[in-house]
Parts: C-alpha cells; sequence; structure tokens
C-alpha cells in the first residue's frame, strides 16, 4: 500500500516522481482524506478577464481572484480596476428594481466586454454598448420625455456560488470507465456542504472508501483536481492560508 498526499490552494494540484513511482499491476487507488475551505471562488481564472473600449481604445483587467459579494464586484471592483483610465460613474450598476437583477448603465459611446463574467451576472450576452434611449414619465399629469442612459438588465439572477452542491474529484490515475469526458476519471463525489468559512472535512468514515482501478502501474505524475459534473474547475478559498489537502492511497 501507497500513500500519495496533495497540498495546494486552488483548483488542482500536482506531484511529479522521478523516478518513476512503480506499483503492482492491477492496482486501485483510492481518496483517503479530502479537507478543505468552504469558500467558493466566484471570481477565478476562467472567469475573470473584462474588457472595456472607451473613445477607440480597450482596455483589459484581470480581476483579482477572490470571494464577492454581488455588489463590491461591481460597484466597487470595477469602477476601481478601470480607474483613472475611464472618467468617474463610467459605469453604474445596481439592481433592476425588485427583481434583483444586475443592472448596467454605461456612458454613452462606453462598450463592456463581461466575457465569461457575463454568464456569472446572468447575462446571455456579456457585450454591452452604452447608448441613450428617449423615456417617458408622467409627473404631475404632465407628460415628461427625457433622454436618459440605456439600463441594461441581465437575463437571469446572480449566482454567487455558481450552483455548486457537489465536488466532483477528479484524478488522472483512475482508469476510465465511459467515454464522456465529464465522468471520466471521477475518484469520489461528495456534498459542498457546510457553514461557509469552514474547513470542511472528509475522512475514511464518510468517504465511500471505494478503490478504482489503475490505468497504468508506472506513475509519471499524479494530478488531482476539484471540479464540477461537467467537468469545470471549482476554485476554494478565500485567502493565502488557504489549503486543499488531499490524500490517496494505491493498494
Amino acid at each position: 500500500m501507497r500513500q500519495i498526499q496533495f497540498t495546494f490552494q486552488g483548483a488542482e494540484g500536482e506531484i511529479n516522481f522521478n523516478p518513476a513511482l512503480r506499483v503492482e499491476e492491477n492496482s486501485r487507488i483510492r481518496l483517503n482524506l479530502l479537507t478543505f475551505p468552504n469558500y467558493i471562488y466566484n471570481i477565478h481564472p476562467d472567469n475573470n478577464e473584462v474588457s472595456v473600449t472607451y473613445m477607440g481604445t480597450t482596455y483589459t483587467r484581470n480581476i483579482p481572484t477572490g470571494v464577492y459579494s454581488n455588489m463590491a464586484l461591481m460597484n466597487d471592483t470595477l469602477n476601481t480596476l478601470f480607474y483613472p483610465e475611464l472618467p468617474v460613474n463610467w459605469v453604474v450598476i445596481g439592481t433592476n428594481g425588485s427583481s434583483y437583477k444586475v443592472g448596467f448603465m454605461l456612458l454613452d459611446g462606453v462598450t463592456l466586454d463581461l466575457k465569461n463574467l457575463g454568464k456569472f451576472f446572468g447575462f446571455s450576452n456579456g457585450v454591452l454598448v452604452g447608448t441613450t434611449e428617449m423615456t417617458s414619465s408622467v409627473v404631475d399629469g404632465v407628460l415628461v420625455n427625457a433622454v436618459t442612459n440605456k439600463l441594461y438588465t441581465a437575463d437571469q439572477f446572480p449566482d454567487m456560488s455558481n450552483g455548486v452542491d457537489v465536488v466532483y474529484i477528479r484524478c488522472n490515475l483512475v482508469k476510465t470507465q465511459f467515454n464522456n469526458d465529464k465522468y471520466s476519471e471521477i475518484l469520489e463525489i461528495m456534498p459542498f456542504t457546510g457553514n461557509t468559512g469552514d474547513l470542511i472535512s472528509y475522512t475514511q468514515e464518510n468517504l465511500s472508501n471505494v478503490a478504482k482501478p489503475m490505468k497504468t502501474n508506472v506513475v509519471n505524475s499524479a494530478k488531482i483536481s476539484l471540479g464540477d459534473k461537467a467537468g469545470n474547475l471549482l476554485y476554494f478559498g478565500s485567502g493565502l492560508n488557504d489549503y486543499t489537502t488531499v490524500v490517496l492511497i494505491i493498494e
């Protein structure tokens, strides 16, 4: 029996072996320990790039990886990210009435490309172009027309946790048993529960302890990842001291 331990930040860990690790033919591998912080990065390398075009110049920025509230991400981060290149209040951000969907109101002539962040905020189209429109309202019985900046409202509600309720632990040493990539190399499926900020810990007592066949008995590198059902990586942590620990047993 051999043990492999990973300690990493983010969504993936890797250990290289030189010389290669050799195990017996028909060996099997199982998850023995998993601990990770109950913070899911809603902003991570897969969705943190944003660009703004203003007066013919495009500015691209990366939002720092982390755990953000809806309003802090929009009001504080986006405005700060593009200052001083863009004027103050180049974007006014809030909610649309009582629906609590994200709304963006851009200055005329500003183009905001939310890229993958658009889906996070609930937009089917993440490219928003600042423009004006005519609005009408009745004030004291009098119809009043006015020119205002157009408000773009998201199609869906924002999903600050990305809808995560289970975590798929994948390992490159697990022999693929399905043709569909999203089911390949799955070592264990664990619920994502507990209070925000807690350290989630799974041991032999609450793991399946099912050993999966290994694809090879010569191991040059071992990789582990935490993701969702579709195979997208999930990034956990809230600071520099948050680590994920995974212990594998080869038997």
